[in-house]
C-alpha cells in the first residue's frame, strides 16, 4: 500500500485517481476548489500545521461511489460549502464504505453535511459503518427538503460519535421551517422506496452499534435535532459520555420534541439509561419515544414497552397493548398516538405509566391503565386526590384532572387509574368507570378505592384468584343505625353484587350492594363467596332485591357462602330490603337468608365472625315470606369457630333469627327435635344479640332454630317481642336469656341458665301456676289480654312493671339474682 503526496497547489482528485485501494493519500494544508470522487478504500491525512479545506464552488464536496468496499478516512479535513454547495459528503448507493472523519469541520452545506442512502435496496449499503471524532457541523441544512447535518437512509451500521459538535441557526433570528436545517443526526434504519422512509418496509434491521459520546447540539432546528427511526430494535445504542452523551441544553426545534425514536417493532424502548441533558423550563416535551408505524413488517401490531428518560417525555405506544413508562419530568403518555398521526384512536389495551411529575395520560381504543405516582408516601384514600373537569364515556374511559400526592394528572380515555403504592397498588374508580376493569388490572393484595355513584349496571363484579380490599365512599362510616339516611344526597357507592371464584378473597368497607338479578350460582344474592379466599365485610348495606325477576329458582342470600374454607368477618352491616318476586318460584325461594352458611365434608377449618350488624330484612320495602337472618348448613361444630354478638335481630325472620339446616341428611330433624340423628353444634359463640319482632306466623318458627340440637352457652341474649308458639322451644338454652311476652299464647323454653321472661303490666294483673314439673302457666287478665296466656318451662324468674313476681313453687333467690339495684320482688303466697 503506497503513500502518496499531494503537492502543493496540487488537486487531490489526481490523487485519488492515480492511487490503488488501501493507498494513504497525504494533503498539504491549504484550500481545495474541488468536487472530489472517491471509487476505492483510502485514507486521507493532512501535512503541516492547520487543516486542509474542501471548499466546491457548488454541488458535492466529497462523493463516495459505487464499490468502495472498505474504509475511506479523513484525519485534519475541513469541508466548506460556503452555503452555495449542496452536500458535504455524499454516500451513493452500492458505495458500502466504512467513512471515518475526525478532527474537522463540515460548515455551510446547504442541504445535508453527510448523507447516505441504499435507496431502499439493504444488499447495496452507502455506508456500513460511520465514525465522528473531534468534528463540528455548522450552518449546514439552511435550504429545504429533509436536510440535516448527518442523515443516514438505510443505514443498520455501526456508528460512533464522539466529542462532536452540532450547530444549527440562531433560533431568535430564524423563527420559521424556512432557513432552518431540519436536524442534525437522523437515521433511518429501512426505507420503504428510494427517498421515502413512509412507504411499506418489508423487514426492519436491528440497529447497529451506535454512540453517542460527547455531543453537543445547539442553536436552532425545523424538526428533532435527534432522530432515529425504523429500527427493530435498539439494543446497540448507547448513549453515554466522560461529561454527558448528548447535551441539547442550548438547542431548539420548532416540532418541539429535541430527540425522536419513531418506528421500532421490537418489544422494548429504553430511554432510561440514555444521559441525555436537556434545556430547563423547555416548554413541552423534549423528547418523542414511539413504537411501530403501520407501514413496517407487514403491520403487525406490537406489544412494546417503552421507557422514557428524566425529561419531559412524548411516549406512543402505537398498536398493540403496550407499556409506557414517564419516568421523571413531566410526560404525555399515549396509548396510540398524537392526533392526526395513525394510531391516533389509542389502539391496544395499553398501562401508561407516569412516574413523578405532572403527566398527561391518553387512552383511547382498549382497556387503558394510567399509573400515577404516589409520592412515596403512606397508602392513600378518595380523599387524598381532587378531581376535577371529569367525564366518564359510555365504555368507562375517565377524562379529567387528578390532583394528588405527587401533583396534577391529565387523563384522557383512561379506563383504569392506578395508583403505585410500596408493595402493592391502590386503584381509583369513579362514578361511570368499571369496577370489574380495576379487578382485572389489580394483582393479589392490592387495594380498590370506588367513589360515590351507582355502578349496579355492571352487574355481578368477578374475583378470582386474587385477594383485594375494595373500599367505597361511606368507608368507615357504619350504616346499621339508620340506613345511611344522613348521609348526603349521592354520598353512596352503589354496587349489585360480588362472586368469588378460586381463591379469590374480598375485603369490603362502605358500599351498598344491591343484590338484583339474573340469578346465577346459587341463587340471587349480594355477595358469592365459592372461593377458598377469605370475606370480610364491614360498614356496608346488603339487600336483595328479585322484583324484576319472573321466578326464583334458589333461595336467595345476603351473603351466600358455600363449600370454602375462607374465614367469614362481618361486622356492622345492615341487612335489609329484600324483595321478593311477583311470582317467586319454587317454594322454598319464600325463604332467603341473610346469610347462608352452606359446611359440607370439604369445609374444615372456617371461622365465622358476624359482629355489630343489624338484620332487618323486611325493613325499606322488604317483602319476602319467612325470611332467616342466619342459616347454617350441615354444620357439625368442628369446622372453626363460629362467633354471633352484638347483633340485633329486628322485623325480619317470620321464620327463624338463627337457623340451622342440613339437607343433606347427616343431621336432619323434622322441626319437633326428635329425629335428632347427632350431637348438638355448639354455638357458644353466640351472645349479647338482641331479637325484636322477629317471629311470624309459621309453626316452625322460633328466634333459634335447632334443627341439630345446637346449644346456646354464653349470653346474655335479649329475645324481644316474640310470638306464636315454639318460641325457643326447641332450644337448649345454657345462656343467660330475656325474653318478652307479646299478646300472642306462647310456649317458651328456657332451660339452662338464669332465664327471664319479662311482661307488660303489673305483678297482680296476672294468673300464675306452677305444676309439679317447674312449668309455669301465666295469663294476662287485663282488658284485651295483652300479653296474652303463656307456658314458661325452664324458666326461673319472671319480670313485670312493677318488680319481679314470685310465686309458690319458684325460687326466691333466682329472681334476687335477676334484679338489679333497686329493684321490687313481689312474692305471692306460698312456702
Amino acid at each position: 500500500m503506497a503513500t502518496i503526496n499531494v503537492a502543493n497547489g496540487g488537486q487531490i482528485q489526481i490523487a485519488i485517481d492515480s492511487a490503488s485501494a488501501g493507498d494513504t493519500i497525504v494533503v498539504p494544508t491549504g484550500t481545495y476548489a474541488e468536487n472530489l470522487t472517491i471509487d476505492k478504500e483510502l485514507t486521507f491525512t493532512v501535512s503541516g500545521p492547520g487543516q486542509a479545506v474542501i471548499q466546491p464552488a457548488s454541488g458535492t464536496a466529497v462523493t463516495l461511489g459505487a464499490g468502495i468496499v472498505g474504509a475511506v478516512s479523513f484525519d485534519g479535513f475541513d469541508l466548506s460549502g460556503q452555503g452555495t454547495s449542496s452536500v458535504g459528503i455524499n454516500a451513493v448507493p452500492g458505495a458500502t464504505a466504512d467513512l471515518s472523519f475526525i478532527n474537522g469541520a463540515i460548515s455551510g452545506f446547504t442541504n445535508r453535511g453527510i448523507y447516505s442512502t441504499d435507496d431502499a435496496n439493504p444488499a447495496a449499503p452507502a455506508l456500513t459503518g460511520l465514525t465522528l471524532t473531534g468534528v463540528a457541523f455548522s450552518d449546514n441544512g439552511t435550504g429545504s427538503g429533509n436536510t440535516a447535518d448527518v442523515k443516514l437512509f438505510g443505514f443498520d451500521g455501526d456508528a460512533s460519535f464522539d466529542t462532536v459538535t452540532f450547530t444549527g441557526v440562531d433560533p431568535l433570528s430564524v423563527t420559521t421551517a424556512t432557513g432552518r436545517p431540519d436536524s442534525a443526526v437522523e437515521i433511518i434504519g429501512a426505507l420503504g422506496a428510494p427517498g421515502n422512509a413512509n412507504l411499506p418496509i418489508a423487514t426492519s434491521p436491528s440497529i447497529g452499534t451506535v454512540s453517542f459520546s460527547d455531543v453537543t447540539v445547539s442553536g436552532g432546528y425545523h424538526k428533532n435535532p435527534i432522530a432515529l427511526f425504523n429500527f427493530a430494535d435498539l439494543n446497540g445504542l448507547s448513549i453515554a459520555g466522560t461529561t454527558t452523551g448528548i447535551d441539547l441544553s442550548g438547542a431548539d426545534s420548532i416540532w418541539g420534541p429535541l430527540f425522536n425514536i419513531d418506528g421500532i417493532t421490537g418489544a422494548q424502548v429504553d430511554a432510561s439509561g440514555f444521559d441525555l441533558v436537556f434545556p430547563v423550563g423547555y416548554g413541552g416535551p423534549v423528547t418523542e419515544l414511539q413504537a411501530e408505524k403501520s407501514i413496517q413488517d407487514g403491520g403487525a401490531a406490537v406489544d412494546t414497552t417503552i421507557t422514557g428518560t428524566d425529561g419531559d417525555d412524548s411516549i406512543h405506544g402505537k398498536g398493540g397493548n403496550d407499556t409506557l413508562i414517564g419516568g421523571g419530568g413531566n410526560d404525555i403518555l399515549f396509548g396510540g398516538n398524537k392526533p392526526g398521526q395513525e394510531f391516533d384512536a389509542g389502539e391496544g389495551n395499553d398501562r401508561l405509566i407516569g412516574g413523578l411529575g405532572d403527566d398527561e395520560y391518553v387512552g383511547g381504543v382498549g382497556t387503558d391503565t394510567a399509573v400515577i405516582a404516589d409520592g412515596g408516601g403512606a397508602a392513600v384514600t378518595l380523599g387524598d386526590f381532587t378531581v376535577t373537569g371529569a367525564s366518564v364515556d359510555g365504555s368507562g374511559a375517565f377524562s379529567g384532572q387528578i390532583a394528588g400526592p405527587d401533583g396534577t394528572e391529565t387523563l384522557s380515555g383512561i379506563e383504569v387509574i392506578e395508583v403505585t403504592n410500596t408493595g402493592s397498588s391502590t386503584f381509583l374508580v369513579y362514578d361511570g368507570m368499571s369496577i370489574q376493569a380495576a379487578i382485572d388490572a389489580a394483582s393479589h393484595g392490592d387495594t380498590i378505592l370506588v367513589g360515590a355513584g351507582d355502578y349496579s349496571a355492571e352487574g355481578k363484579i368477578l374475583i378470582t384468584d386474587k385477594a383485594l380490599s375494595i373500599s367505597g365512599a361511606l368507608a368507615g362510616v357504619s350504616p346499621t343505625g339508620d340506613n345511611w339516611a344522613g348521609q348526603a344526597p349521592g354520598s353512596e357507592t352503589i354496587i349489585d353484587g360480588f362472586t368469588l371464584t378460586g381463591t379469590g378473597g374480598l375485603s369490603l368497607d362502605g358500599v351498598r350492594l344491591l343484590g338484583t338479578g339474573p340469578e346465577s350460582g346459587n341463587g340471587l344474592s349480594g355477595i358469592q363467596a365459592y372461593s377458598s379466599g377469605d370475606l370480610s365485610v364491614v360498614n356496608s348495606v346488603i339487600q336483595v332485591d328479585g322484583s324484576a325477576e319472573a321466578g326464583l329458582s334458589f333461595s336467595p342470600a345476603g351473603i351466600d357462602v358455600s363449600g370454602t374454607n375462607g374465614d367469614i368477618t362481618v361486622d356492622n352491616v345492615l341487612f335489609t330490603a329484600f324483595k321478593a318476586p311477583a311470582d317467586p318460584g319454587a317454594s322454598h325461594t319464600e325463604f332467603p337468608y341473610g346469610i347462608y352458611l352452606n359446611y359440607g365434608d370439604a369445609v374444615t377449618a372456617r371461622d365465622v365472625s358476624v359482629t355489630s350488624s343489624k338484620f332487618d330484612l323486611g325493613g325499606s320495602g322488604g317483602d319476602f315470606g319467612f325470611p332467616t337472618a342466619i342459616a347454617t348448613d350441615g354444620r357439625t361444630g368442628d369446622e372453626g369457630s363460629f362467633v354471633i354478638q352484638s347483633n340485633a335481630f329486628e322485623d325480619t325472620a317470620p321464620r327463624f333469627a338463627i337457623g340451622h339446616f342440613d339437607f343433606s341428611g347427616r343431621l336432619q330433624d323434622d322441626g319437633n327435635n326428635d329425629q335428632v340423628t347427632a350431637g348438638p353444634v355448639d354455638f357458644s359463640g353466640v351472645s349479647g344479640n338482641t331479637f325484636t319482632d322477629t317471629l311470624g306466623s309459621d309453626a316452625n318458627t322460633g328466634v333459634i332454630d335447632n334443627r341439630s340440637g345446637f346449644v346456646i352457652e354464653t349470653g346474655p341474649n335479649t329475645i324481644d317481642g316474640v310470638a306464636y308458639d315454639k318460641v325457643v322451644a326447641d332450644v337448649t338454652v345454657a345462656a343467660d336469656t330475656t325474653i318478652s311476652s307479646t299478646a300472642d299464647d306462647e310456649f317458651i323454653s328456657g332451660d339452662d341458665g338464669l332465664d327471664v321472661v319479662t311482661f307488660t303490666g303489673n305483678f297482680a294483673d296476672y294468673t300464675i301456676n306452677v305444676d309439679a314439673s317447674g312449668a309455669i302457666s301465666i295469663t294476662d287478665t287485663r282488658s284485651g289480654a295483652p300479653d296474652g296466656s303463656d307456658t314458661l318451662i325452664g324458666i326461673e324468674a319472671l319480670q313485670f312493671a312493677d318488680g319481679f313476681g314470685v310465686v309458690d313453687g319458684m325460687s326466691i333467690q333466682a329472681a334476687v339474682d335477676a334484679a338489679s339495684d333497686g329493684d321490687t320482688i313481689n312474692v305471692g303466697a306460698g312456702t
